[in-house]
């Protein structure tokens, strides 16, 4: 059994520490299965995947490795029109349908590996010698911890010191796991983990960039220059497929946020924040923005400061919970600031949030 930890304190984080506006940026598309016979809420068909590469090539985007894209923004070098895309598990439709068809244009990408579910030759998972394969072409392979397990949940009893040994030993170990069998791998590769299921807290972060690592997330937006501490990525799947999702991503910009309150990141219902507050860079058109939860549906804007805005919250409910805020790029059709914010809503006595 396993319970999910309050933690109590603020986020209160800031986000664009050098730009008051960010000309620099990059946009990571995220995939996991390419299938129709996988679930569909994580699946693209390989039909759609096809028109996706398809239409990033007609668009004049530079497709890059992952760990040079996020390398180019942190020194400050230019990223126009620069994307990197990205898997999610080691499962086997990326080696028999993604691989081939990225191979044919030559294209990198970055595959999130947990060795565990490879080493046990899980459902649908490639093996080794197909990831060796992916690696010698020169697709990069990331760390996305040893057991794939909710890394903000507590086991049973366990206490806060002993949570945090864990963390420790599920990126240590799998990185260890990773370089053992795939030698070919990076100094770039071993900085690149992504948070199962998008999960994270304050500690994550720490003891991530203690490491040296890229903190990856789920939730969507373009990355700034320098790299946000929590890198986003478009998740496109199920009926975030679609041929102009795909493009609304490629066209995103980071929304110039310099500060947010979110009030506690993990937290029940009762105690969950109801007011989401987004400090801008100085002279953004706060007038503009536009916030959404999950599903679509428009929350209450209120401009409650010369660069501070206030987002009225719904009441979550338990699981993963997210607002994107958005705004219009000038004149620039399609094209929208973006900025995505994460909660992991608990049940008061119930072990499983939702996964």
């Amino acid at each position: 059994m396993t319970t999910l930890k309050n933690w109590p304190a603020v986020l209160c984080l800031l986000v664009f520490s050098k730009l008051a506006l960010a000309a620099d940026h990059g946009v990571i598309l995220l995939y996991h299965h390419v299938d129709t016979d996988t679930p569909t809420s994580t699946s693209i068909s390989p039909t759609d995947f096809k028109a996706h590469l398809q239409l990033i090539d007609e668009r004049g985007y530079r497709v890059k490795p992952l760990s040079q894209l996020l390398t180019e923004l942190d020194s400050g070098g230019t990223a126009d029109k620069a994307v990197a895309i990205t898997f999610d598990d080691a499962y086997i439709s990326v080696y028999q349908t993604a691989f081939p068809l990225l191979k044919k244009r030559g294209w990198p990408f970055t595959v999130f590996v947990n060795a565990q579910s490879v080493d046990e030759q899980q459902t649908l998972q490639m093996n080794w010698d197909q990831l060796r394969e992916l690696a010698d072409y020169g697709a990069e392979i990331g760390n996305h911890s040893l057991t794939h397990a909710h890394l903000v949940r507590y086991l049973q009893n366990e206490t806060h010191s002993e949570w945090l040994a864990r963390m420790d030993h599920e990126i240590v170990e799998n990185e260890r796991r990773l370089n053992r069998e795939i030698p070919q791998r990076s100094q770039g590769e071993q900085r690149l983990f992504a948070y199962p299921f998008g999960e994270y807290n304050p500690e994550l972060l720490s003891l991530l960039k203690q490491k040296g690592y890229y903190s990856i997330a789920q939730q969507s937006g373009a990355v700034t220059s320098p790299t946000q501490d929590v890198i986003p990525r478009f998740p496109l799947a199920g009926n975030w497929a679609r041929r102009e999702r795909l493009n609304t991503a490629l066209q995103s910009q980071p929304l110039p946020v310099i500060r947010v309150d979110a009030g506690a990141m993990i937290a029940t219902p009762e105690l969950a924040a109801s007011v989401l507050t987004l400090t801008t860079a100085p002279g953004f058109n706060l007038a503009s923005i536009g916030c959404y939860n999950a599903s679509g549906t428009k929350l209450a804007v209120n401009i409650s400061g010369k660069n501070q805005i206030e987002v009225t919250l719904p009441r979550w409910t338990p699981g993963r919970q997210k607002v994107n805020c958005t705004a219009p790029v000038g004149n620039e059709p399609g094209a929208y600031y973006w900025y995505s914010q994460l909660w992991i809503i608990e049940e008061k006595d119930v072990a499983n949030p939702g996964s």
